[in-house]
């Protein structure tokens, strides 16, 4: 992050105590020199707030975010607390490592990942000079990407946007919704998931004093069209997008080096670039989207192919309400899905993530597995860790093998048979299968059965699929 030696070695030093121990020194040591105001330190389960004796705090305004890790949280903490204590704004911050941790892997919801600071401006003009203060004093972003915020630019750690300061909830339908409060008197929900969220009531005095850089359509590297999100996670997000150069619609991934830092410093840039190397290996397969182009970076960029089709979810709706018999759905889809991990195992390459919505079913039934961030193939130097729960049993040796795919590929019968995930337990028996799902084929049931309690000796995936009905 830069800085003077004197200044890294005082981090180095911070890094050693709890952010509350520093904020208290910090206020200890303007206390001391006779510049301080009597400040107050209030303790929740994820939160520690810091107001002073006269603070003020509006019912709503533009609120002021600081991105940071669990490696460089204590760095911005340094950064940022002599500005905000001299600007006597109230402010709050992550009480521990441990809770920046999860928040920044989305345990407290998608629209709190990245919020190591949140700060509460009094007003649009100090809104707008703590902005750029801050953004000066952090320096090149060493966060996640804040999912709900606007980023002041493209390297600021500075996020924002306008939201309730103070618990509010009301809603003009009658429904009770964190709410916001229109010139009028009228209600309007503050919906916390939308970076993009606009008011008419409302201009944004960030952008109007070029505090902030308005964010047009991105087009990602002179040829990729962004044109929707289609999903954001704590490891980064997905867009929809159009390759200006063919005109073909495309998907594109990003994660970033500063999204799901574990302490042993991997991170969901390390999870994409597995995705693509694994990928590489299964390029032609009916089963697998074709790679168009891989750009790594701080921010990793991974395009492929758009999937025409739908999740496994999606697609059963219809499938069942055609009034098709369980078991040929179960026969159908079980069939599409092994063929395409068996083309994958051919190549060396095991998915290890199976699930409903790692999959999606083409119009003409082809079964395209999706989400190989987690998949081992031959040229893999580790064992990327995680999975959907219900759907993944690791081999017992530690090392991948096709016994985690089989696995999966039983836990995604057992879902399209039963309607609900399988249970967490080691051994599920054919009269389980059955309880749940009283009118499935019986050798169905002995397929499910196989996949689920499968070891290195007694099955294989080609055997499973020709014991399908």
């Amino acid at each position: 992050m830069g800085g003077t030696s004197l200044e890294r070695r005082r981090c180095k030093r911070l890094e050693k105590a709890t952010f509350e121990h520093v904020v208290r020194r910090h206020v200890a040591l303007r206390s001391n020199k006779g510049n301080g105001h009597d400040y107050t330190l209030s303790s929740g389960e994820t939160w520690i707030q810091v107001t002073s004796d006269d603070s003020v705090v509006p019912r709503q305004g533009w609120k002021l975010h600081i991105t940071a890790t669990i490696h460089t949280a204590h760095h911005v903490l340094a950064r940022c607390l002599p500005l905000l204590l001299e600007a006597n704004v109230v402010f709050k911050f992550a009480r521990s490592v441990s809770v920046l941790h999860q928040l920044n892997h989305g345990v407290f919801g998608l629209s709190q990942i990245g919020k190591f600071l949140t700060v509460y401006p009094a007003s649009d003009e100090r809104a707008v000079s703590l902005a750029q203060s801050l953004d000066v004093a952090c320096g090149p972003c060493r966060g996640p990407h804040i999912p709900s915020d606007q980023q002041l630019h493209s390297e600021s750690s500075v996020f924002y946007r306008y939201g309730a300061f103070q618990p509010t909830s009301g809603s003009d339908t009658g429904r009770i919704v964190p709410a916001l409060l229109k010139p009028d008197g009228h209600w309007v929900e503050d919906k916390r998931t939308n970076p993009l969220q606009h008011f008419e009531w409302l201009s944004d005095p960030l952008i109007e004093n070029k505090v902030a850089v308005h964010h047009p359509r991105l087009l990602l590297n002179k040829r990729y069209l962004i044109l929707a999100r289609l999903q954001a996670t704590a490891r980064g997000a997905v867009f929809l997008a159009v390759d200006i150069n063919t005109g073909r619609s495309c998907v594109v991934k990003v994660a970033s080096r500063h999204s799901l830092v574990q302490h042993d410093g991997t991170h969901a840039g390390i999870q994409l670039a597995n995705e693509f190397a694994a990928l590489s290996f299964v390029q032609g397969l009916p089963g697998a989207p074709e790679i168009v182009e891989w750009l790594p970076g701080d921010n990793s960029f991974l395009i492929t192919s758009e999937v025409r089709g739908e999740t496994l979810p999606q697609w059963l709706k219809q499938y069942v309400a055609s009034g098709k018999p369980k078991t040929s759905v179960v026969s159908t889809v079980g069939q599409a899905i092994g063929r395409s991990l068996v083309e994958l195992h051919a190549r060396g390459v095991f998915h290890r993530d199976l699930s409903p919505t790692n999959v999606m079913v083409r119009s003409d039934g082809t079964a395209v597995l999706i989400d190989l961030g987690l998949a081992y193939h031959p040229n893999s130097r580790a064992v990327m860790v995680g999975g959907t729960p219900g759907y993944v049993k690791r081999s017992a040796s530690g090392h991948p093998s096709a016994l985690e795919d089989i696995y999966g590929f039983g836990a995604i019968l057992f879902y399209i048979a039963t309607g609900g995930d399988p249970p967490p337990t080691s051994t599920i028996s054919a009269n389980s299968i059955r309880n749940a799902a009283p009118d499935i084929d019986s050798g169905i049931e002995y397929v499910i059965t196989r996949s689920l309690n499968a070891n290195e000796e007694n099955v294989s995936l080609v055997s499973l699929l020709q014991a399908l009905p």
